[in-house]
């Protein structure tokens, strides 16, 4: 039986591809850098090799070709393009996503990177933990490709062995005739013709018209339906047969079942714009009917473009739902959280974005309150837990919004003007929260920071202030709590509240905590010399210094370095 194409297979077999442990090539010769993505990349679930040199990559990815390479364009001994294009030179590099980091804003190094077959680009100014949500969309990305691949292996397969057969069409009886093999394909008993709609049918007809006409070979493509309720596409070529005397007594031709064909066009069409995980569209689907709704609604170029509104929803805790319960989880919550903005999307388009961010599209909206509104009901259904693996989970939704053409004139301007009122929004303040200039600015000063943030603490301009902790019985100072501050040159003393979420997306929070804790000792120490005893000093570590092993060990050993 022949069974109309299924649009949950491909997500069935794209989910199973992710589940594979992926391998990832990192090369740069800043230690630091290889430390913390070695550790953000595996904390998800990712096989990590690491190397400095440029012959160490070829080397590496001559041994064993990774599924995608991190690539800086700084090497000590080759230029970063120059081993970009030798991983493409060969069989096993042609199609491996490669992400080029660089530490400086060179847009003639990008461009040469991309000509050399760079697949993304990531700057060392952005938190690394950016290019971690990256690595998993070229990943897979990738996944969707080779799904894309064997879905054209099996359409030639298709056509090789889809089954010809010949048939008559007798003018004076009007009595199909042809082999087994046509009752076999066609689904029906020996001489009985498959069920047609009325417009099939008419399209048949004329095809048959047409070739009586004019003598000439007609064809085409009919959906029939079999004896077993399945629906076949045939597609048929016929041409006149004559008799002795040159009159047309019969029509005569073949037919093929190109249902598998027709079926594998399908899922290769669904698979480049749809996400194989949610089975929501992905950027590529968003971006088309982004497109589409954008569209003035004439063709005349003075027409105003239709309003349309832009809702960014991130899903907050997913890094520590795929550490703590694994790959199978977090496609289980993407696609419960799919279903449920589906549900609710009362004719907005809901797309899968990026890894942990979903995107609705809604038409018609031209108010910041009523897309917000539209945001708060988002909000809303995500709410309730979400059961995965036999636990319930919270999800701490936010979401950001804009508006077209008010804050951007075109599909990614509208989009990353609501992915900065996202970031805002997840810093605190409302849930839901609209694009202004303000949202701009604190997304610029953000970046700025996160750019500068490493330097920052190799460079001395952190400080640690003293806040004293008073005995309420004695009303004497009892010890102190550090307090870390940053004298950036530009923006002056910065609270923790700006940096420290930064410190923590990038993974440079150990490094950070590591100088706190080592000020704190060594003013201690100070103030033991001085005859003041042993002062108690408090600091506050990371929770997610907690989630890893050796904090105690680390601790221990910062007081032996410093004598504390």
């Amino acid at each position: 039986m022949t069974t109309a194409w299924d649009r949950e297979t491909p997500v069935r077999e794209a989910a199973s591809a992710a589940q594979k442990r992926a391998r990832v090539l990192v090369v740069d010769d800043d230690a630091g850098i290889r430390r913390a993505l070695t550790r953000l990349l595996a904390r998800d679930g990712l096989a990590v090799t690491c190397v400095a040199t440029a012959a160490e990559a070829l080397a590496a990815f001559a041994d064993s070709a990774p599924d995608l390479v991190v690539l800086d364009l700084g090497l000590p001994d080759l230029a970063g393009t120059d081993v970009c294009e030798r991983i493409r030179a060969r069989m096993d590099g042609a199609d491996t996503p490669i992400i080029v980091l660089t530490g400086r804003s060179d847009d003639d190094a990008i461009a040469r990177a991309f000509e050399a077959g760079a697949s993304d680009f990531a700057s060392k100014a952005e938190p690394l933990a950016a290019l971690v949500h990256r690595a998993r969309f070229l990943l897979r990305a990738r996944s969707q490709q080779a799904a894309l691949r064997e879905s054209e292996a099996q359409l030639r397969d298709a056509q090789q062995l889809a089954q010809l057969a010949s048939w008559r069409y007798d003018l004076a009886t009007r009595a199909l005739g042809g082999g087994s093999e046509l009752w076999h394909l066609l689904g029906t008993a020996r001489g009985v013709i498959p069920r047609l709609s009325a417009g099939e049918l008419e399209m048949l007809a004329e095809r048959m018209r047409e070739c009586l006409r004019t003598g000439r070979i007609a064809g085409g493509e009919l959906r029939v339906l079999g004896d077993d309720g399945g629906e076949r596409v045939l597609r048929y070529r016929m041409q006149l047969a004559l008799d002795a005397h040159g009159d047309a007594v019969a029509l005569e031709g073949v037919v093929q079942d190109i249902s598998a064909w027709r079926r594998s066009e399908a899922r290769a069409e669904f698979l480049a714009e749809h996400d194989g995980v949610t089975g929501l569209p992905n950027r590529t689907g968003l971006l088309r009917e982004f497109a589409r709704l954008a569209a003035p609604a004439s063709e005349s170029s003075l027409a105003v473009p239709a309003s349309l509104g832009v809702i960014s929803l991130g899903l907050g805790g997913f890094s520590r739902v795929a550490e703590t319960l694994g790959r199978d989880a977090t496609d289980e919550l993407l696609r419960e959280a799919a279903r449920r903005l589906s549900a609710i999307a009362d004719g907005a388009f809901v797309a899968h974005a990026s890894e942990a961010q979903f995107a609705l599209l809604v038409p018609g909206v031209s108010s910041a309150e009523a897309l917000l509104a539209c945001a708060e009901r988002a909000l809303a259904t995500l709410d309730a837990p979400i059961r995965v693996a036999n636990h319930e989970l919270l999800v701490a939704a936010t979401a950001g919004a804009a508006l077209f053409p008010r804050d951007g004139d075109d599909a990614s301007a509208v989009l990353r003007s609501a992915d900065r009122a996202l970031a805002q929004a997840r810093l605190g303040g409302p849930r839901a929260q609209t694009h202004s200039a303000a949202t701009s600015e604190a997304a610029l000063r953000r970046f700025k920071l996160a750019g500068r943030l490493r330097s920052a603490i190799a460079g001395g301009e952190l400080r640690l202030l003293y806040q004293p902790k008073i005995a309420l019985g004695s009303n004497e100072i009892s010890g102190f709590e550090g307090l870390v501050r940053w004298q950036e040159p530009e923006l002056g003393l910065l609270a923790p509240g700006e940096f420290i979420p930064i410190a923590e997306e990038s993974g440079l929070i150990g490094e950070l905590s590591d100088w706190v804790l080592r000020e704190a000792c060594r003013q201690m120490v100070a103030w033991r010399n001085e005859g003041l005893g042993d002062v108690p000093v408090a600091v506050n570590l990371s929770a997610q210094q907690f989630r890893r092993v050796g904090v105690a060990a680390r601790v221990a050993e910062i007081l032996r370095e410093t004598g504390a």
